[in-house]
């Protein structure tokens, strides 16, 4: 936890790479505490999961003008 809070705001995404229902969940429930994306993805997409997380964010993520 000591980690997430001295840097949360210098981490831009992160990626869960797991099948477990529970790993679904990460997503919903960080969001309330880190200002990064973060997105889920299955244990087969680890490589995508990887490539997700080191490309830039968004410029203009979904639904917003």
């Amino acid at each position: 936890m000591r980690f997430v809070r001295d840097r949360h705001r210098k981490v831009r995404r992160v990626a869960s790479a797991a099948d477990s229902k529970l790993a679904g969940l990460v997503p919903h429930f960080a969001n309330h505490f880190v200002q990064a994306e973060v997105r889920q993805f299955g244990y087969g997409e680890l490589k995508d999961a990887v490539a997700w997380a080191s490309s830039p964010p968004d410029r203009n993520p979904a639904g917003e003008g």
